[in-house]
Parts: C-alpha cells; structure tokens; sequence
C-alpha cells in the first residue's frame, strides 16, 4: 500500500531547500549518483528534464489524466495500492509533472545548486487555457529561451501549468515520492 507522505504544508519558499534535500538524499541513497560526475551532472539535469517535458506533453496529447481516475481524499486517507497507483496515476499527466517537480527538487537538493538561500524558489509563471494547444505553446518558449536552465524556473512553471489544470500538485508530487520509495534501488533499473 501506497500513502502519500504527509503534507505539513504546501509547497511554499520556506520548505522547498528542506523537501528538495530529502528528494535529492532518497536519490542519492537509491543509486542515482553512484557515476556521479560534477562536470556533466547540470547537462544531465537538462536532458532528464527536456525528456520529462516531452512525456508530460505526450501525457497530454492522449488525454491521459488521473484526475477523473482517482479520488484524492480517498487515498490520502486509505492508501493506493502499487498496482492500483500503476493502473490509475502511472503516466498520467499529473504524474509527469509531478517527475518533472521532483526531478527540479533533486536538482536544487543536489550540492551543485548554485541558487542562494535568499533566492526564490518560484519563479513566477503563469498562463490561461485557451485551447488545447496552450500548453505546448508555453512549453516550447519555456524551453526555446533556456528557462529550464534553472530549476527555479521549473517549478515556477510546473506550478503555474497545475494551477491552470486545477492539479493538487502537493498530493502528486507526495504520492509519486512515496510509490518511488516501493521500487528500490535505481527503481529496478540497471543503469
């Protein structure tokens, strides 16, 4: 059974540097830097992230959302099944973009972070749905003009995208962490 980790509080400045360490940590713990290499981990950073865009639009693209699938209150309370989390949330749009949160909270977890402490942790970004195309829209600027470069920006943007789409982000974000958590090292994979 899967719960997500408990939420003290929304994702706010003041504890983004505290979550980011323990995601970054959790990674580090499971494998993820075992070839570590500073020289090349911010290239890296950007490809997972371009990678992570590209299967959130896609997500997108077949209309693939968990949101009709999944009663929040449910599984907050009660747990979601690893299968079950596999069936109803595993690729969906929400959870692209909870990877793409949780790949930026490593990124500023990591000890190549070169945001200060007094920084902003969002960066503001919003957008209105006009069309269904919107979001590839504002994806591909966000991308053109190298804003993925930081991953403030990111969570500026992924923030932005799930308050537009009515996304509980906190909850996405937690229950994806927690079924990371039942995967083990590497989840599963051999490099």
């Amino acid at each position: 059974m899967i719960y997500p980790l408990k939420v003290k509080n929304k994702f706010e400045n003041k504890n983004i540097q505290e979550i980011s360490n323990k995601v970054h940590q959790f990674n580090y713990d499971n494998g993820f830097y075992e070839r570590f290499d500073e020289d090349g981990f911010e290239e890296n950073q950007r490809l997972k992230i371009i990678a992570e865009f590209g299967e959130m639009f896609d997500a997108r693209r077949k209309e693939n959302y968990a949101g009709d699938r999944v009663d929040i209150k449910h599984v907050v309370n009660n747990g979601i099944g690893v299968d079950t989390f596999k069936e109803l949330i595993k690729d969906s749009f929400e959870d692209e973009l909870a990877d793409l949160f949780i790949y930026s909270l490593d990124w500023i977890g990591s000890p190549i972070n070169h945001l200060k402490e007094s920084d902003s942790y969002f960066t503001d970004f919003s957008f209105h749905k006009e069309d269904d195309f919107d979001l590839y829209k504002e994806m591909m600027v966000f991308i053109r003009t190298n804003q993925y470069d930081y991953p403030h920006r990111i969570l500026g943007f992924v923030k932005g995208v799930a308050d537009c789409y009515n996304i509980n982000l906190e909850y996405h974000v937690y229950t994806k962490l927690a079924y990371n958590m039942t995967r083990g090292k590497r989840h599963g994979k051999s490099s």
